[in-house]
């Protein structure tokens, strides 16, 4: 099937933020060339949640994190890179460590589907367009089978914080739970896992703290090696650790050093598997007959509009949208008033697959 025809939570999502963003990236196929730290991040961690639901076990989760990781790109710093790695492997472990003995039943994990998208008014199918997508996982919870979805978030994951009540109005679960009956599978909810990303980064360590670590060579509950290098005045010159280089820094009362990303990786750790209710947690909603009807409404009505833009060729900008979460990776593009289909877009590349999160291998159903 034609990539131009298949629509998928990503794409839908992208249109209803900005229209442009959406025929830049999904009409063009014009992306940043240089991934962003949290897509990585993500893809990892889904990776390590689809291997567990397996029951590859966890090991083999982190080994296929640090394959992910053994090739740096040229943009990002060497020790950037590393903690990256230590702070997604850290928090898998904690995170298998905690639901060892949950109960969960995985019964199926990465389906991909494609769908028609049916008129709700007639119910008669797109000629042109369907919908694609990935089920994380279908899970057995008390009897009851349900659409399990894995995110990260940097949100307060308390039950009664406004992520929880966001995540109701979210139309993807109710499309994926009505794509899922042409699989032979009967979902009548959705089960949330949800991971608050740890926002704590590599520090440098308190002197008293390095005295004491030179010592005890242990750092966050975790043993290290460590190599202690003096020059010839008996001054501290370096330190390896794990077979690393620390960075050595100079204080004005003496010196110390900053987190190697292992030392970082056990801090991480030790601070999510200290703290499992503010970085885990799951959370379960009905889908309703009701709520499937409104999610197949809203799907009709954003291909109409993409079909309408299309004809036109006139995709409108939603201004509001460009710093709102940062900053968007179109900005250049906008706020240069470049032509995308013309001009030379430094910073950018195109690629072939749009919806680069399908292998696009599912039946078309």
């Amino acid at each position: 099937m034609p990539l131009d025809n298949i629509l998928t939570t990503s794409s839908t999502k992208t249109l209803k933020d900005c229209p442009y963003k959406f025929f830049l990236a999904y009409c063009l196929g014009i992306r940043q060339d240089r991934e962003a730290e949290y897509f990585r991040w993500g893809h990892n961690w889904h990776t390590a949640m689809e291997m567990l639901g397996q029951g590859l076990g966890v090991d083999a989760a982190v080994d296929a994190i640090r394959a992910n990781y053994a090739v740096r790109p040229d943009y990002i710093d060497p020790e950037a890179w590393e903690a990256e790695y230590w702070s997604v492997a850290c928090c898998v472990i904690a995170y298998a460590e905690h639901y060892k003995d949950d109960g969960v039943q995985v019964d199926a994990t990465e389906r991909e589907f494609c769908v028609p998208i049916i008129n709700p008014e007639t119910g008669r199918a797109s000629t042109k367009w369907k919908l694609a997508g990935k089920i994380d996982k279908a899970v057995t919870i008390g009897g009851r089978q349900l659409l399990g979805e894995h995110k990260t978030a940097a949100n307060d994951l308390d039950p009664g914080s406004d992520y929880w009540r966001n995540l109701r109005l979210d139309s993807q679960p109710s499309n994926y739970i009505a794509a899922s009956r042409s699989m032979g599978l009967d979902l009548v909810g959705v089960w949330y896992d949800v991971l608050r990303k740890p926002a704590i980064k590599p520090k440098q360590i308190a002197m008293k703290d390095f005295a004491s670590f030179l010592t005890i060579k242990k750092y966050c509950g975790q043993d290290f090696d460590v190599d202690l290098h003096r020059d010839g005045n008996k001054n501290i010159a370096g330190v390896t650790i794990n077979g690393d280089s620390a960075v050595l820094e100079t204080l004005k009362t003496g010196v110390t050093i900053r987190e190697t990303p292992a030392m970082y990786g056990a801090r991480v750790m030790q601070e999510v598997s200290g703290n499992p209710s503010r970085y885990f947690a799951r959370y379960e909603l009905a889908r309703t007959e009701a709520d499937l009807k409104a999610a197949a409404y809203e799907l009709w009505n954003v291909m109409q509009s993409i079909n309408s833009m299309s004809q036109s060729g006139q995709w409108y900008r939603n201004e509001r949208e460009c710093l709102r979460m940062g900053r968007c990776e179109y900005c250049n593009i906008c706020f240069n008033n470049l032509d995308p289909q013309h001009d030379q877009l430094d910073g950018y590349k195109t690629v072939e697959n749009v919806h680069q999160e399908l292998a696009l291998t599912a039946t078309t159903n």
